[in-house]
């Protein structure tokens, strides 16, 4: 059997180590370049005043090469402890992020606007519509009536697909007081019971809690129908959009990613997502897609690699940029407390410049980290979700030849016995696959 594509040994080994070296390294190097410059090095200015420590140590060569290899070792030690933190906490925070900006931009056009209640009412119907149109419309295309349900997904996307219908015949109807329940299982249809009853479930009364929550100002200002309208369409939106209504459920890989594939009409990638409940959701779904790609196409594993190493290095910086902020914080209430108190003592120009100087130095460290953490969490769960994309999307491409290569390795296709062209097909189908991505 001829193997698959072989790379040359210096490719695979650093695509090996990639991750380990962006996700761990980087982040621990930055680490340690942080807390030298903001710590250690302001105390070297203020405690060696005739320079003999820093003399000795720029004149010595040799000691630049040990202190670089320690340096790089610790550096994957510290590293590494960010590196296994919890990637999800820096990816909730984006989710409530853009949860925040999405429904602050909602509430400001209900204050200011100047139209009146009615008017309100017909643009949020017309908007709800549109997006529930959207789900209805790709449900349809994707299970057509002539089509049965086969398997538990296709269940509850057939679901879908007829509270959607009903939801948009209440929405075409000129009742300004619409029925609210008719939406909770367009947003919610997990909650859907095998008989076709629809109970809210604790999970998702908290969700519709936290929005009505958000709106409880403008209970004088609206009517409860408006109200209604208003929240029903930012869960679904959000769902739609980033995954999940709420940070609380913006785990990976969202119990709602597959509206958000829905809306962007990527029906043959759904093949491939079946968690649509909370209980059914685990990170290990993706996980297990990415070994069969390492393993049975290992051609295009680098493609993936190098979208989690990137994810891995944000994460890892986030979480190091949060620690080093209290330590720029502390170092920075330190040092300015010993300018302050040599402010009143006699001494050069000179030593007055550089006390200043090592009380500046934990101060723009500080500013730094801050603006690595801020901006980290503008990205990252755009990040996560490409990942979950380009998995699914490589997998998709891949799937015939991961299924040969395994029924070939596990002996359900004897080598002996299949033909030249077989192989020379597949192998092929893979550079060609390959030049696509």
């Amino acid at each position: 059997m001829e193997n698959p594509k072989k790379h040359d040994l210096g490719t695979k080994l650093l695509n090996e180590l990639m991750v380990d070296i962006i996700g761990a390294l980087i982040p621990g190097f930055l680490f340690i370049i942080v807390v030298f410059i903001s710590v250690v090095l302001p105390l070297i200015i203020y405690y060696d005043g005739d320079n003999k420590f820093m003399e000795a140590i720029f004149g010595n060569g040799g000691f630049w090469w040990v202190l670089l290899i320690i340096c790089v070792f610790f550096s994957y030690v510290v590293g590494h402890i960010f590196y296994r933190a919890d990637i999800s906490v820096p990816d909730k925070k984006d989710v409530k992020r853009q949860v925040t900006r999405f429904l602050k931009s909602v509430k400001k056009s209900l204050i200011v606007s100047d139209r009146a209640e009615n008017q309100s009412i017909d643009l949020y119907k017309s908007l709800l519509r549109q997006e529930i149109a959207i789900l209805n419309k790709r449900l349809v295309d994707l299970l057509p009536e002539s089509k049965s349900a086969t398997k538990d997904k296709d269940s509850h996307l057939d679901s879908l697909k007829k509270v959607c219908g009903d939801a948009l015949e209440e929405l075409k109807s000129d009742n300004e007081h619409v029925d609210i329940k008719k939406f909770w299982p367009v947003l919610f249809p997990e909650d859907i019971i095998n008989n076709g009853e629809f109970a809210l479930s604790p999970n998702s009364e908290n969700v519709v809690k936290k929005y009505k929550e958000y709106f409880a100002c403008l209970e004088h200002t609206c009517s409860d129908g408006l109200l209604n309208l208003v929240i029903c369409y930012c869960i679904l939106h959000n769902q739609m959009d980033i995954g999940c209504a709420t940070s609380d459920r913006g785990d990976f890989p969202y119990t709602n990613y597959y509206k958000y594939l829905l809306k962007r009409n990527m029906l043959k990638l759904l093949e491939h997502v079946d968690w649509y409940r909370m209980e059914e959701r685990s990170k290990n779904k993706i996980n297990s897609l990415k070994v069969k790609i390492q393993i049975f196409a290992n051609e295009a594993y680098p493609l993936i690699n190098k979208n989690e190493s990137h994810i891995r290095m944000s994460s890892s910086t986030w979480h190091m940029s949060s620690l080093l902020f209290i330590v720029t914080i502390a170092s920075s209430i330190c040092f300015a407390a010993i300018l302050f108190c040599n402010m009143f003592t006699d001494s050069s120009d000179n030593l007055k410049f550089i006390h200043y100087m090592a009380a500046l130095l934990p101060l723009t460290m500080l500013l730094l980290v801050s603006y690595i953490r801020y901006n980290i969490t503008h990205y990252i769960h755009y990040q996560r979700m490409r990942e979950i994309q380009y998995t699914l999307q490589i997998y998709d491409q891949f799937k015939d030849i991961i299924d040969y290569r395994r029924n070939l390795y596990s002996g359900k296709i004897v080598p002996e016995r299949e033909s030249d062209s077989t192989r020379k097909d597949c192998e092929v189908k893979v550079n060609a696959k390959i030049v696509q991505l």
